[in-house]
């Protein structure tokens, strides 16, 4: 099985990030392949506030508003 989890504004701090992240881990945790979209207009790489993310866990970064209306057609991405 493969999650996506999207969340536009991943790599900033609050809520739903907090979420996200820890969502995130705990998939991983359980063997689950997950796919973390956000804006790639955050100039972060790596959530400082969260910690980092296991290498396992694809963090993939475009502008769109909503990654299953996106150009690059993410449903095919992973």
């Amino acid at each position: 099985m493969k999650i996506l989890i999207w969340n536009s504004f991943y790599l900033s701090v609050g809520g739903s990030q907090k979420l996200s992240h820890f969502l995130a881990k705990d998939l991983n945790d359980q063997g689950i392949n997950e796919c973390l979209a956000t804006s790639k207009e955050d100039s972060m790489l790596h959530n400082p506030v969260f910690g980092e993310l296991p290498n396992e866990i694809l963090i993939y970064r475009d502008s769109f508003i909503n990654p299953w209306n996106s150009s690059k057609n993410l449903r095919n991405f992973f």
